[in-house]
């Protein structure tokens, strides 16, 4: 008898050890699915030692890649957000009903930074005005946070941190809109003219609708009228369709994908619109390539976030340089030093 129960009690002991693990290896679960880096694994070898530390790690490496982590973290934040009304975590804090921020954007303009901050602006004022007194062939673009634009949904635990980010906010709207157009694009101009009837950003994304992001191409497009001199095809109907989103989905585990209207556009640009232009991009044009590629098909697109920089001698066989950031990294893009092939930085020092 009880060499049966000890029999049982190993196999019970063996699937809780396995199961995650041999989902893991057959994909049920990707590592994708979290926002953080799990635990590595340690040397296969290391487990045969008297310390149980790398046995630990192994436990916690299984455990960080199985279904269980994701579905325990999936359940506790639908609870918050869903029927709690309310979530905060290190990343993502919840604002009016069903509204998500991340969290990095009030970090980055925080009360704390508020001498680094102005520091950093009268250095991108510098740049920028060096730049645009020069007539250089490079616009800066600017694409607004969630939280400069959705600032009606910035209630509930998100409140908190409103004071401190409008501070400064104010204090950087105005310092851009001191340039010309087509020197500095600050598309928080074209979501505010959208008005707030129409929605701006997804809910659960740190990222604008395709709705805010035509009209912040055709923003681009004005300012630059013999940079991008074909009209923007107009938006002939829209689809619904299903977002994964990164707040909601990526961060927070949730399951439920976030619907929104998604534009079909008419006919084409002209196949030359965009040539001899380049645009380096995040995210926030990272997410509407097809569009830029359909408004302006001669135009080469390169990302800030993947892949190393183009170099100085490539850089100069480009008509037109556009370069787009976030706001929440726009200063210290201008202000980080250049390190090498793999900075993400434009200040003075970058080729």
């Amino acid at each position: 008898m009880m060499r049966a129960l000890n029999s049982a009690l190993l196999a019970v002991f063996f699937l809780v050890i396995a199961v995650p693990g041999v989902a893991y290896l057959f994909g049920m679960e990707a590592e994708e699915n979290f926002s953080s880096a799990p635990t590595p694994f340690p040397a296969a070898r290391s487990l045969l030692l008297p310390a149980p530390e790398p046995r630990s790690a192994f436990a916690r490496a299984i455990f960080d890649r199985s279904t269980i982590k994701y579905d325990a973290i999936s359940l506790r934040n639908t609870i918050s957000y869903h029927f709690l009304g309310s979530i905060e975590t290190d990343e993502v804090v919840s604002g009016d009903a069903g509204w998500l921020f991340y969290k990095q954007q009030f970090d980055a303009w925080s009360c704390a930074r508020r001498a680094a901050l102005d520091n950093e602006l009268a250095r991108a004022e510098t740049i920028l005005s060096i730049a645009e007194a020069a007539g250089a062939n490079v616009t800066f673009v600017s694409a607004p946070n969630k939280a400069s634009i959705e600032r009606t949904h910035l209630t509930g635990r998100a409140a908190r941190y409103a004071p401190c980010y409008f501070d400064f906010e104010a204090r950087f709207r105005a310092s851009l809109s001191r340039f010309p157009d087509h020197a500095v694009v600050d598309h928080a101009a074209a979501l505010a003219m959208l008005g707030s009837s129409q929605q701006r950003f997804f809910m659960q994304d740190t990222h604008w609708t395709p709705r805010a992001a035509y009209a912040a191409i055709a923003q681009l497009r004005d300012a630059r009228p013999g940079v991008f001199p074909a009209p923007l095809p107009p938006i002939a109907s829209e689809q619904a369709r299903m977002r994964h989103t990164d707040l909601g989905n990526t961060m927070l585990r949730l399951r439920t994908e976030e619907p929104h209207a998604h534009p079909v556009f008419g006919p084409a640009a002209s196949a030359e619109t965009g040539r001899g232009v380049l645009i380096i991009h995040d995210s926030f044009y990272g997410l509407i390539r097809d569009q830029l590629r359909a408004f302006f098909p001669a135009a080469t697109l390169a990302s800030l976030n993947r892949g190393p920089p183009l170099d100085y001698e490539t850089l100069r066989g480009f008509d037109h340089i556009v370069v787009q950031s976030v706001e929440r990294r726009f200063l210290a893009r201008l202000n980080q030093e250049w390190t090498g092939p793999e900075s993400t930085s434009y200040n003075w020092g970058s080729p």
